[in-house]
């Protein structure tokens, strides 16, 4: 093949793959691909100029064109999340285009120059000059399109998603393209060099479309927790505003029954709005406590907890002298982290039956520029080999295990996640998880002013 043949060639797969990109992002409705994925959009053009110019000398021709089209329609729908049957009406729609355009200037070219078609196409340099003009008329009317669609025209008919199958056909199709060139190459006359660097860069390539793939793996699972911690500190709220109303119901009920003592005007009256009213402020301390922590998700849970834990007879004592908003951490994430912990100690201290005066202490601080976490409980021990395996997948001290020994293991997974570290120490008088974190660049030169809450 000529030097020029390839420049030529790689540079129209160039202008076509843009086209595909650009007509792709603009019918699937997704404009600000472009600004947020330049790597994803490098990559595409990467595939589409090693695969069209080059797999057309090492897949046979009919195949290879069916194999462009249906790699190009995998691969934009995984790199852009868009639904497959929706990525295949684009890009039909945008070969069409593009089919249209070398039509029109393939007839209006041959009336030009007075040539045959088919006579020009074999002059390989007549066959430039006509790619060129249809390759820059596609450049403009697609820039047109790009800048005057205005969301006139899109496709989403389809809104199932179904990206979590993208990368397997992905790899499938890289697979069947791995055997159709070198069963079609193995007894012809080719440069090896060329055929092996083409079959390494293919190879390179789907390499990236894995880290891809694990990164917006990554990237929902994230999404997936923080929805879970929305959903429970949503839930945290409800309970709260139900409490709220249930009290509100009761002290109206409290306001009704002391008036109407009052109505009876007995001698004893007094004596006996001041029992009453003392049996209700006792009762009062059931009422949640709320703490200004920080973090939203944990000032709702810990909200919740400071309920459960009057309910169980525990005092839970809470002291914050450094707010969550200072730890280079996550704030879903350690909530997480928070809920995992304080459950424990609460389950802990309730099979504890035979101590007395269970305490919670929930306290944070910042010491040598790290944000520090540090739950402790009064429950019994926990003996070293055991503190050794705690934070095991699986691992339970608990009878029931079927439901348990996986707070512990999420809780260092999270931790870790946010280049944290968590350490526990256990006596016969007082077990203390403490978890670490670095503080915010911003955080460092500014006094955190600490209150206490209780």
């Amino acid at each position: 093949m000529m030097p020029e043949k390839i420049i030529s060639d790689t540079l129209f797969s160039f202008i076509e793959a843009g086209v595909f990109l650009t007509c792709y992002i603009t019918l699937a409705d997704k404009r600000g691909f472009f600004k947020q994925n330049i790597l994803k959009c490098i990559l595409f053009t990467a595939f589409y100029i090693i695969f069209v110019p080059w797999g057309s000398i090492y897949i046979p021709f009919g195949i290879h064109t069916v194999c462009n089209f249906i790699f190009t329609i995998f691969l934009l729908s995984f790199l852009t999340r868009t639904n497959i049957y929706n990525s295949i009406i684009i890009v039909m729609l945008t070969a069409m285009f593009i089919g249209i355009i070398d039509i029109i200037v393939s007839g209006i070219f041959s009336l030009v120059i007075k040539v045959d078609l088919n006579q020009w196409l074999q002059d390989s340099y007549r066959y430039i000059e006509f790619a060129s003009i249809s390759k820059l008329v596609l450049i403009i009317f697609t820039i047109l399109f790009y800048r005057f669609n205005n969301n006139r025209l899109k496709i989403t008919i389809f809104k199932t998603d179904n990206s979590q199958y993208l990368y397997i056909l992905i790899q499938l199709c890289i697979l069947m393209i791995f055997v159709i060139s070198i069963n079609y190459n193995i007894n012809r006359n080719i440069n090896i060099l060329q055929y092996n660097i083409f079959l390494l860069v293919l190879f390179i390539l789907s390499l990236l479309l894995a880290f891809f793939d694990i990164k917006e793996r990554e990237r929902i699972l994230n999404m997936l927790n923080k929805k879970k911690y929305l959903e429970e500190y949503v839930k945290n709220l409800e309970d709260v505003i139900n409490v709220i109303r249930r009290e509100k119901h009761e002290f109206s009920n409290h306001i009704q029954t002391v008036f109407a003592m009052c109505q009876l005007n007995k001698p004893d009256t007094n004596a006996m709005i001041y029992k009453y009213l003392s049996r209700l402020i006792g009762n009062m301390k059931s009422v949640y406590h709320f703490y200004e922590t920080g973090n939203i998700y944990v000032d709702g849970l810990l909200a919740i907890k400071s309920n459960i834990c009057f309910e169980n007879d525990i005092a839970l004592n809470v002291s914050i002298n450094a707010g969550f908003s200072s730890a280079a951490a996550d704030d879903c994430d350690t909530a997480g982290i928070v809920g995992n912990i304080v459950n424990n100690a609460i389950e802990c201290l309730r099979s504890y039956e035979e101590k007395r005066n269970k305490e919670i202490s929930f306290e944070t601080f910042v010491k040598y520029n790290h944000f520090h976490i540090r739950i402790s409980n009064n429950g019994p021990q926990i003996p070293k080999p055991q503190i050794d395996r705690i934070f095991e997948n699986g691992f339970t001290t608990k009878n029931n295990s079927a439901d348990h020994g996986y707070g512990l293991y999420i809780t260092k997974q999270l931790v870790s996640k946010n280049k944290g570290d968590i350490l526990v120490t256990s006596s016969d008088e007082l077990t203390t998880f403490e978890i670490i974190f670095g503080v915010k660049k911003e955080s460092l030169n500014e006094a955190d002013g600490g209150y206490a809450a209780g």
